[in-house]
């Protein structure tokens, strides 16, 4: 692999090969789900007489490999050329561009070498990306396909059978009767009702994916007429569940001669981790009832489903043709390149599997076609190759250089005959928690090994190999067999392993993610003051982040650089290049400045716009650089700003330049924190298993404390504003204002949260009052806990929630009432307890119930104050598996640290040592182990030695973590940033001054970050 070069190169090399490439257009189709159920293929039953004939054009790929079988990250992964490990998607919810803001995706780079891109449908997932599908994939607005038949009308939640549409809307009609807001109504009423299948008498266009055919025939007519080569990306909803299609497709096939899974068996010699229990199928409601006791589909159910899979592959089939009949009509076909994928496979009951999500051969296995008229037409390639080397192949036939960092292989040896193969086996993986199983398929064998932890063969849990020469429905895992081809194997993939590793080393250095410890930061007194809001000032990554417009010619040049080794050169006249920047302040004033640089007396402009006011333009004129500079304030409701560089000198032939574009809120000075943030180091070295935060009070937002917080940061909790004393006191009492501010801080911030509420002796003076009783108690709890669970699960930023917090005495009993209401008390213990052995308090299990059952997506944490005494934890250990024996949901074990230099817990190696054991049996009982409120309280003399023991002290407890990291999750946070008056936030005790100034045992920490070894 070659790595990542400066972007500007490329761009240059670009330019000199354009000419070969801007005749050549490419159709890019995407099917979801798509198993190789197709005639090309072999497939006997199926009719897919389209994709037949595209497959006769080109090269089919019968041995393809998407890289994970799940929608967003096998996308992610094709479109960037980088695999899941790279990309950090491994999931359903992860963006794109938040873990890598300067990623490279296919469509992006084509549009910035003089493409016009197109995209519709499912290209991206969703999920992965911003609301305009990358908007810097795209020459146009993302096209959004509305589906509004003449005769069955809008489509409800994708169905247009109107006995669906009927119960759909009453269910819909009860959501909104009962507050249901907008954003929630797609999962209330599939929850409620959301069949399998659907046949229906009706045109292609009365669904999705034959309305998408009619615009992307209405784009490709379009795009014919302009001289640019175009990039169309059309992206096919079906065969994804729900099975929907007419009926006209369904009639094709006779359901009781379709094929049913010969084999629906785990294979022998596996265990559970190699499979799933079909969480996807289950979500609609007509399945649950239709699943035996085993598990498994009943046969009626399964015929109906493969005959909608097969029905859907036809409807799909029939709406590729009529693309393909347009690309001829306009006379297109010979220099349009055609790409067919499907994202990953399929199970059809094999193994009594359905959908995707493993490691097995009809999960990763997927259609790929390439058709390319100066290629092979009619062949057929059966060496193992990836998804990844989609985006190399498609630069080769454009030809267009390739970007030093992508991970695949060109096939254009394969393409043109000139090769057989490029590599020797396809690389997959698959998560199952925090579980990581990878894959090699070459041409007769598949090998998976499943690692807990850090690659290396001491952490594989389980082995799997398959011959496909001798057993094809992978019935039998052979490594017990053949423990020989299992070895070299296994070497294999971890040689893949540890080239990767270096790959992702080297990839990160490129994207800016550097370690350099002395490279400064600024924190500011407000997130904005001195900061560059400008994404890419400097035109080092190219022309990221900035958007073209008008008819001379634009481009980064690696001359003429006012800083740096890049510009930005506009050559001749009316034509710019702008950039919008959101996420600025309401009524805010701003300050914007250019480098300009022209020839011929034709001067460049500044324009400023769309932020609450008048358009503002400055022109600069001269043969050298000069900086340019305009204030602007925005408008009430205005939180972003366009700026543009322009040429509009009329009759200009010349060149002009810009470079070192800034755009900065206008305040006082910041105060300079040595080396880059926390959160950059976390980002750099670690892959989401390692979260450093800091508690902030409501009354911090908008001070020093906010600024440090997000400026280095990665995590939060809000001090005290979400527990039951603030938001719910007594009955009729709420107030949700304080711990929404701080969510709506966390959120603009992109920081995580831990909600800080739980049912604890932090309790309202009312709840503590002696006069209360259970009854009383349990309403008011009841109540607390479940709005805190509706209101907050589902919320982009909560990731944790503290369920209950310090029920366990140092001495190993449960911590309960004391007179008074001022004193330190739990008054939820007078609830009741349970029977078991303990006498469990039955107010933890209610608040487990209650999380359980209203904050699924918020990972739930039990959490304890004290030191390291045995018999204090003892009681927390038995406590949580007392909770899961009843069947309730924990996730994770928080210890409150709060430390004391006369007590040196963290200086005394056996309390370390039992805290490592703490972690090391969190993680056995896969819970996340969460630090949950570190400080440190100097109680003598404020001295070096004191500092020094205060940093030392900060330091142990992060090192325990990090060598737990590769086990499971782990979290620190501190109980505070800066030193301010009280008791409970005095003597030294955080990390930062109350004037904000950083402590040595910030740096401590940092030098502790950097020098630990990054995850495998």
């Amino acid at each position: 692999m070659r790595y990542l070069v400066k972007y500007y190169l490329i761009l240059i090399l670009a330019i000199s090969n354009q000419a070969a490439a801007q005749h050549r257009n490419v159709l890019f189709i995407a099917v979801d789900d798509l198993k190789p159920l197709i005639g090309a293929y072999g497939d006997g039953y199926a009719i897919t007489p389209n994709i037949d004939r595209l497959a006769a054009m080109g090269t089919t790929f019968t041995n393809a490999h998407c890289q994970q079988a799940v929608c967003a990250p096998s996308r992610a992964s094709l479109l960037t050329g980088l695999r899941p490990d790279l990309t950090e998607v491994w999931d359903l919810q992860t963006q794109i561009r938040k873990k890598i803001p300067n990623i490279l995706t296919m469509p992006q780079y084509l549009k910035e070498n003089g493409y016009t891109t197109v995209g519709m449908g499912k290209i991206f997932d969703s999920r992965s990306v911003d609301r305009r599908h990358d908007a810097q994939s795209w020459s146009i607005p993302y096209q959004h396909v509305n589906v509004v038949d003449k005769k069955h009308g809008n489509n409800l939640f994708g169905f247009q059978a109107p006995e669906n549409k009927k119960k759909l809307k009453e269910i819909r009609k009860q959501a909104k009767d009962i507050g249901v807001p907008p954003e929630k109504m797609w999962g209330y009423v599939t929850k409620r009702y959301k069949p399998s299948t659907e046949m229906l008498d009706a045109s292609d266009e009365a669904y999705f994916d034959g309305a998408l055919t009619v615009k992307a025939i209405e784009q490709l007519k379009e795009l014919s007429k302009k001289p640019a080569p175009f990039f169309l990306a059309v992206g096919f909803h079906k065969p994804h569940l729900p099975f929907v299609a007419p009926k006209k497709y369904w009639d094709l096939y006779k359901r009781e001669n379709l094929p049913l899974a010969d084999y629906q068996q785990w294979a022998k010699g596996t265990v559970k981790l190699s499979y799933h229990d079909l969480g996807e199928m289950r979500s609609y409601t007509d399945i649950p009832e239709s699943i035996d006791e085993n598990g498994v589909l009943e046969e009626s159910k399964q015929r109906e489903l493969v005959h909608g899979y097969y029905a859907c592959v036809s409807y799909i089939d029939a709406q590729i043709g009529k693309m393909l009949d347009e690309l001829e009509a306009k006379g297109l076909r010979e220099n349009t390149t055609i790409i067919l994928w499907g994202d990953h496979g399929w199970h059809l009951g094999d193994h009594g599997l359905w959908c995707k999500h493993s490691n097995f051969e009809q999960a990763t296995r997927s259609p790929l076609i390439i058709a390319d008229s100066r290629m092979k037409a009619g062949s057929e390639n059966s060496s193992p190759v990836e998804f990844v080397d989609i985006f190399p192949t498609l630069l080769d036939l454009l030809n267009l250089p390739e970007p030093d960092h992508l991970q695949g292989e060109s096939l254009i040896k394969i393409l043109g005959g000139k090769a057989k193969s490029v590599k020797e086996y396809a690389v997959s993986q698959y998560p199952r928690g925090k579980i990581m199983g990878y894959t090699l398929r070459d041409d007769r064998y598949r090998f998976v090994a499943w690692y807990k932890g850090g690659r290396q063969t001491s952490n594989v849990l389980l082995k799997e190999l398959y011959d496909y020469k001798k057993d094809p429905d992978e019935m039998v895992n052979i490594v017990a067999d053949r423990p020989d081809l299992a070895t070299t194997y296994q070497k294999k993939l971890e040689a893949f392993l540890i080239e990767q590793r270096k790959q992702k080393k080297e990839f990160r250095k490129s994207q800016n993610t550097t370690d350099e410890r002395n490279s400064p930061t600024q924190v500011k007194r407000s997130k904005e003051l001195g900061v560059n809001l400008m994404s890419n000032p400097g035109f080092e990554n190219g022309k990221t982040a900035w958007s073209d417009n008008g008819e001379c010619t634009i481009s980064v040049v690696k001359d003429n650089a006012k800083s740096g080794k890049s510009s930005l050169m506009l050559t001749g006249t009316r034509c710019s290049s702008y950039q919008i920047v959101k996420g600025l302040q309401p009524e805010t004033q701003y300050r914007v400045s250019a480098f300009i640089k022209t020839e011929n007396g034709e001067a460049g402009l500044l324009a400023i716009a769309a932020y609450g006011g008048e358009l503002i333009r400055k022109r600069y004129l001269g043969s050298s650089y000069g900086e340019v500079t305009a204030d602007f304030t925005t408008g009430p409701d205005n939180t972003s700003v366009r700026i543009g560089l322009a040429k509009y000198f009329k009759g200009a032939i010349g060149s002009t330049w810009f470079d070192d574009v800034s755009l900065k809120q206008v305040g006082i000075s910041a105060k300079e924190i040595e080396g880059p943030p926390i959160k950059e180091i976390l980002k750099s070295k670690y892959r989401n298993e390692v979260y450093v935060g800091a508690t902030i009070a409501h009354k911090q937002l908008d001070t020093d404390a906010e600024y440090i917080l997000t400026s280095q940061f990665n995590y939060t909790v809000a001090e005290n504003a979400g527990k039951q004393a603030r938001v719910h006191p007594s009955p009729g009492q709420w107030n949700w204002r304080e711990i929404d501010e701080v969510l709506g801080m966390a959120q603009k911030s992109d920081l995580m949260v831990r909600l800080h509420g739980p049912i604890s002796p932090q309790a309202s003076q009312w709840a503590k009052n002696d006069s209360r009783t259970a009854d009383e108690l349990l309403q008011n709890m009841t109540e607390f806990m479940t709005e805190q669970c509706k209101r907050y699960n589902g919320h982009p930023q909560v990731r944790w929630m503290d369920v209950v917090n310090e029920t366990v005495t140092p001495a190993g009993e449960w911590f309960e009432p004391k007179p008074g209401v001022k004193q330190w008390e739990n008054p939820w213990t007078i609830i009741g307890a349970d029977k078991d052995k303990n006498k469990t308090p039955l107010y933890i299990s209610k608040a487990f119930e209650i999380a359980n059952e209203h904050a699924p997506e918020i990972s739930l944490v039990f959490n304890q104050h004290g030191g390291m005494q045995p018999g204090m934890w003892d009681k927390v250990k038995e406590t949580i598996l007392y909770l899961r024996k009843k069947g309730l949901r924990v996730d994770g074990l928080g210890w409150q640290a709060h430390l004391r230099s006369d007590k040196p817990l963290a200086n005394d190696p056996e309390q370390l040592k039992y805290l490592s054991e703490l972690i090391d049996w969190a993680h056995a009982n896969n819970l996340d182990f969460h630090v949950t409120e570190i400080d440190y309280k100097i109680m003598g003399e404020m001295n070096e030695e004191a500092q020094r023991r205060h940093a030392e002290a900060y330091s142990n407890i992060m090192k325990v973590l990090l060598a737990k990291a590769s086990s499971g999750l782990v979290t620190f946070n501190t109980w505070g940033i800066m030193d301010r008056p009280g008791k409970h936030t005095d003597k030294w005790r955080f990390l930062f001054t109350n004037e904000g100034k950083a402590k040595p045992a910030f740096y401590a920490l940092k030098n502790v970050l950097f020098d630990t070894l990054p995850l495998d």
